[in-house]
């Protein structure tokens, strides 16, 4: 993100320097001519000079890049999708369903995952869907097209456990993917078939390709769904039971968190 904000500053530096010429009709710009080290220094002058048009600027480009809840509800029928992997009520029979967007290698899904089951006890109307992601680390791809061949076996929540179980801050091998098949009871070479095709490779990219659009930009990542009412609300990060009780009782109020 500092990165994005800095290039953000050079280019209002480079349009103020660079863009000249549209302040003097025809005439030839003054400084087409200037030096790299020049042209930082007029850059650092003119955002001395106006640190609230700065300032203004990065707000807006930040504000640009947060997940916003209108696109969220604009793309609910594709969220809840009834044929992924979830835990609680039935699709049917839910009358609220929450969106939890998680990466294997994030230490903060592994801790949502007994608040999660809490809730879904204590509320026997709800439904968790899960979408498992690949962007923190080059194994959290590998590890989220596991865990889809492994629903394909009917056994996504038996393989979600085993890899958060052993979870590791250096990322999943090969072999611990491998190792977390066998643990659960699957059929390793119809698991390792079918984690490596094409049409499971294209269903995460999918997802990749939602994320990015919705601008998720971490995990846990909450997106709550009344069908009822139509209302929503998104939450990242951390989850305890409270918090999830607080945003479930948003969702049954109709109000946002």
């Amino acid at each position: 993100m500092m990165k994005a904000v800095q290039r953000l500053i050079v280019s209002i530096g480079l349009c103020v320097v660079g863009c000249g010429a549209a302040d003097v009709g025809a005439q030839e710009n003054p400084h087409a001519n200037l030096s790299p080290s020049a042209i930082d220094d007029q850059i650092s002058k003119w955002v001395e000079a106006h640190p609230d048009l700065v300032l203004k600027s990065i707000n807006a480009y930040m504000a640009s890049q947060q997940p916003n809840l209108l696109s969220f509800l604009a793309s609910a029928d594709v969220l809840i999708d009834s044929t992924l992997p979830g835990v609680g009520a039935k699709a049917e029979q839910a009358d609220l369903t929450i969106v939890e967007f998680s990466d294997f290698n994030c230490h903060y899904c592994k801790e949502a995952e007994n608040a999660v089951r809490t809730k879904i006890q204590e509320h026997k109307t709800i439904r968790v869907i899960y979408r498992d992601l690949g962007f923190l680390h080059p194994s959290s791809e590998l590890a989220a097209l596991a865990a889809k061949a492994a629903d394909r076996q009917g056994k996504y929540h038996e393989y979600r456990a085993a890899v958060f179980a052993g979870q590791k801050q250096t990322g999943f091998t090969e072999d611990d993917l491998r190792s977390f098949a066998k643990q659960v009871g699957l059929d390793v070479p119809r698991w390792e078939a079918d984690r490596i095709s094409e049409p499971l490779k294209a269903g995460l990219k999918a997802d990749m390709d939602l994320i990015a659009k919705l601008k998720v930009g971490g995990t846990p990542f909450f997106f709550g769904w009344v069908p009822s009412t139509k209302y929503g609300l998104i939450s990242q990060g951390a989850v305890t039971d409270e918090t999830l009780e607080a945003i479930i009782q948003d969702l049954r109020n109709g109000k946002a968190s």
